[in-house]
């Protein structure tokens, strides 16, 4: 598809390359931090490391687990590389599916929590509400995936052909594709609904700091559905923000990669890739 951008012409391949420069390290920090917290709340490694060092210590515990983050995905991407991502994505992805699955039944089968009696839903369709209107707007790039996802998708299917050495038709290609973002989609409305009946009109607010959102959240869904799905909800959670931030990971890498082969590269036949920038 990043080729493809190329032979719109070359403005385009900047466009992209912009937009991705833009975008990427603001959302690698967010997912990043985000995904620290969850394991925080699950393993409870800053916790773990504040009780063992000195008060007067220059090491912030907090920074403790988002660097393990990067180190482990940096890791998994560098020795494992694509075939160790492959494999490990699919395991996320089921654990993803079957237990969100199962906190949607749940929480439809119990109903939304009680809204307050003062509540007042936002028109959402205000245009003089950009605050309200802006986060829809962002919402939308976002679900049911990132707008990436078909660069970086592209990108990985012909890491795939090199690692099984099977080409698959275009139609395949395109059925895996619809696949997985159908998938997405139907995630995505569990989500919303998740949200809907358990936080909307409720008066809960979520905290800014990771670890503490991280909580709130699993905290959550627990009340909800019983103490007993704790480190269910805890688990998958993690799940999902740990297998979105190597995908986050890998896919910017890669599409900045082909993007500037591409911008340095007068004439491209076929699919290359520089071992020397990543």
């Amino acid at each position: 598809i990043i080729d493809g951008y190329l032979k719109i012409g070359k403005w385009m391949l900047w466009v992209y390359f912009i937009i991705t420069i833009l975008t990427m390290f603001f959302v690698t920090s967010a997912v990043g931090v985000v995904t620290a917290g969850f394991m925080d709340n699950l393993f409870g490694i800053s916790t773990t490391v504040k009780a063992m060092l000195e008060p007067d210590t220059f090491i912030n515990p907090a920074l403790i687990t988002p660097v393990l983050i990067i180190v482990i995905c940096g890791g998994i991407l560098f020795f494992g590389k694509f075939g160790f991502l492959d494999s490990l994505v699919k395991i996320i992805g089921a654990v993803l599916f079957i237990s969100t699955i199962v906190a949607f039944v749940m929480v439809l089968n119990k109903g939304p929590e009680p809204r307050l009696d003062n509540f007042v839903a936002p028109d959402v369709w205000d245009w003089t509400n950009i605050g309200t209107f802006g986060f829809i707007i962002a919402l939308m790039c976002w679900m049911p995936t990132a707008l990436d996802l078909s660069a970086w998708n592209s990108l990985w299917t012909l890491e795939r052909i090199k690692q099984t050495k099977y080409v698959p038709k275009l139609r395949e290609t395109q059925v895996d594709f619809m696949i997985g973002y159908g998938i997405s989609g139907f995630l995505a409305l569990c989500f919303i609904t998740l949200g809907t009946y358990l936080m909307f009109g409720t008066g809960k607010t979520l905290s800014d700091k990771a670890p503490v959102f991280a909580n709130q959240v699993v905290t959550m869904y627990t009340n909800s559905m019983g103490t007993w799905s704790y480190f269910l909800i805890a688990i998958s959670a993690f799940t999902i923000m740990f297998g979105t931030f190597i995908a986050v990971l890998d896919g910017y890498s890669r599409s900045l990669e082909r993007v500037i082969v591409l911008l340095t590269q007068h004439k491209t036949k076929k699919f290359t890739s520089s071992k020397k920038l990543f």
